[in-house]
């Protein structure tokens, strides 16, 4: 059967990388700048960190692709969005370049993560781990969807394959891909989903403005067959296992393929919740329960979730991909 990751940010994270949003602004805003317009960015990001919303009230920093969406609102011109886009996506990847740095294979750890990316039902309760054993039909192929930038995934599987999958049979790794690129380009992909979420109704039908924030349109213009295969992959899933990733309003448009795909009754979900420490079995079901109301509500289909509860199974867990102990 295919099987398909979507890594989130969450991915990253569990390696050790400070890989959040808070993290970089830290860096990013202490950087002396020259540049008027990238100063006043700074300016605002300081100003959200420290609570000090009056500048710019309605940007909320927590999301950098958004709030820039929101922030183009301050800008008059493509030029002047170009300066500060450009600014922050070089210093972006030069910061995500000392994170994925920080992650050193290590082949007990990365013998630990292939085993969990062949096995991942092995985190579900034992009648999900039965039911999902029930949908194994022979060799595994792995695909891995990664909307990170480091490229930690490949340094995993950089000097081994994948392991058998739960009942002995080969995993083939067929592909990881960037979804969203990743450091060894020139720049990387960063936006928004569509036009729609670019304040500036003055530049926002600007095609070079297109082209540089709104992510399909930049994919496209890399290569126009690109997000037509990366959805191929996840058409052609038996299931999708979900780590990390919140599937924001930036990344809609894989929101909405998911939806399709749930809505086919073909494909099947695994998503992780990330806690653990029940103090009883009770809890952990429930907590399982809202997981699967929480992500079915998420792909608008909230009127629905009994239709398709059977198709989503979550793992309530702080071990999968645990590659550094707890701090």
């Amino acid at each position: 059967m295919n099987v398909v990751f979507l890594l989130g940010n969450g991915f990253d994270l569990q390696l050790g990388l400070n890989s959040r949003y808070a993290d970089f602004y830290d860096y990013y805003s202490k950087k002396p700048s020259t540049d008027v317009l990238v100063a006043n960015l700074k300016g605002h990001i300081n100003d959200f960190l420290e609570g000090k919303k009056n500048r710019l009230p309605d940007v909320n920093w927590e999301d950098l692709e958004l709030a820039l969406g929101k922030y183009t609102k301050e800008l008059k011109s493509y030029e002047e969005l170009r300066a500060i886009y450009l600014d922050i996506n070089k210093e972006l990847m030069v910061y995500l370049h000392s994170q994925e740095r920080l992650f050193i294979r290590d082949e007990s750890v990365c013998s630990k993560l292939r085993a969990d990316f062949c096995r991942p039902e092995q985190y579900l309760s034992t009648n999900e781990k039965r039911r999902y054993h029930n949908l194994i039909d022979g060799g595994t192929g792995l695909n891995i969807l990664n909307l990170n930038y480091t490229k930690c995934c490949e340094t995993i599987f950089e000097k081994k394959g994948p392991d058998n999958n739960a009942k002995g049979n080969t995993t083939n790794l067929a592909e990881i891909a960037h979804v969203h690129g990743d450091l060894e380009m020139q720049n990387v992909l960063m936006g928004v989903n569509d036009i729609s979420q670019i304040a500036n109704e003055t530049i926002r039908d600007d095609v070079r403005v297109k082209r540089m924030l709104v992510k399909p349109s930049t994919n496209d213009m890399l290569d126009n067959q690109r997000t037509i295969h990366l959805k191929s992959i996840l058409t052609n899933a038996k299931v999708v296992v979900i780590y990390g990733a919140s599937l924001g309003d930036t990344d809609l448009m894989w929101r909405t393929k998911l939806m399709d795909l749930l809505v086919s009754e073909k494909c099947y979900f695994l998503i992780y919740e990330y806690q653990e420490g029940f103090d009883n079995i009770f809890d952990q079901a429930d907590a399982e329960d809202q997981a699967k109301v929480a992500f079915i509500t998420k792909l608008g289909l909230g009127e629905e979730v009994e239709k398709y509860r059977q198709y989503v199974f979550v793992a309530v867990t702080k071990s999968m991909f645990r590659a550094v102990a707890d701090k």
